[in-house]
């Protein structure tokens, strides 16, 4: 610095600069590097806050990982544990038999209003494999990605002839239903063919048809022999939940009475509340496709069966994101 202030000295003397002048360029060299050494430090201090953001952005990633690690973990500890409780149901199904046919008789139809105990005695009677008791952990069995919840909502995908629509399913509030529904459609739920008299593990609804179709209320489907009189062999107990409304879209099952429902569903294509209360709403589906089933031309005489059949080609079970 004051190397440089005496050059500008020696300078000024020689080209014959005011003194004045002198002290102005002086103050001025002063001044930009003051300026220089501000940015140096504004610069240092920069580096610092960033370095500092940069180390605990990698203990979050390194905690995220790890917790990560321990969901694996627990998540392969719960599914252990859930296979492990679903063997001892089975195993307690089969050592317990003394669950018994209690008072039913086989091939007797379900009464309307039977107790849970009840439901399971009929069902035993009729000889089903899973006495009466169905869980989603058995419907989703086989596809672990179907278990992974964090995949996405569980939905499911009808196939038509009249084209296709999502039926987003409330595995939290009507999960026994929703179960039965499931499994019926991967065919991991056994039901009773009536054809044949033996108890079968396939798709129930694949190449089914909807059998009912009111303009301006509902289309109803699920039942194998394809009239809406079909049996298969077992009823689950109805899951009334409140704040659940039959609105355009609501998947609900179909019923006898309480406690009669099995494989027949409805999807709504208008508020109907009046049903409120009485069938067990398990799913939200997109209305687009069944409002345009809902105005197909049918026989009325036939109990509102469709002219030209409405074929369920298939029914899928996926996990989705909501968009």
């Amino acid at each position: 610095m004051a190397a440089r202030r005496h050059c500008w000295i020696l300078v000024g003397l020689a080209s014959g600069c005011a003194r004045p002048e002198l002290a102005e360029l002086d103050q001025r060299l002063a001044a930009v590097e003051v300026r220089a050494e501000q940015q140096q430090a504004e610069r240092e201090s920069a580096t610092r806050e960033l370095s500092e953001q940069l180390e605990a952005l990698e203990r979050r990633i390194a905690a995220i990982e790890e917790h990560a690690l321990r969901s694996r973990e627990l998540n392969d500890g719960l599914g252990r544990a859930l296979d492990e409780l679903v063997g001892e149901i089975q195993r307690l199904r089969k050592l317990h038999g003394d669950v018994g046919p209690g008072r039913f008789r086989k091939g007797e139809k379900a009464p309307v209003g039977l107790s849970a105990l009840e439901i399971r005695q009929h069902a035993t009677a009729q000889g089903d494999p899973h006495m009466g008791a169905f869980t989603l952990h058995e419907a989703l069995a086989g596809d672990p990605a179907l278990a992974d919840r964090s995949r996405g909502k569980l939905v499911a995908t009808f196939r038509t002839n009249h084209g296709d629509f999502d039926c987003t399913l409330h595995e939290d509030d009507a999960p026994a239903t929703v179960a039965n529904f499931v499994g019926l459609a991967r065919g991991t739920r056994s039901w009773l063919e009536a054809s044949s008299g033996r108890w079968v593990e396939r798709p129930l609804y694949d190449g089914t048809i909807f059998h009912r179709v009111i303009d301006r209320f509902m289309i109803q489907g699920g039942d194998p022999e394809g009239t809406g009189r079909g049996d298969i062999g077992y009823v689950i107990a109805d899951e009334l939940v409140e704040g659940l409304e039959h609105r355009p879209g609501a998947l609900s099952m179909a019923n006898r009475g309480s406690n009669t429902a099995s494989s027949q569903f409805f999807i709504m294509v208008s508020h109907s509340p009046h049903l409120d209360g009485k069938h067990s709403i398990f799913g939200q589906c997109d209305a687009k496709v069944p409002e345009a089933i809902a105005t197909v031309p049918v026989d009325h005489r036939a109990g509102d069966r469709p002219i030209d059949p409405v074929v369920i080609d298939q029914v899928l079970i996926s996990r989705k994101k909501s968009r």
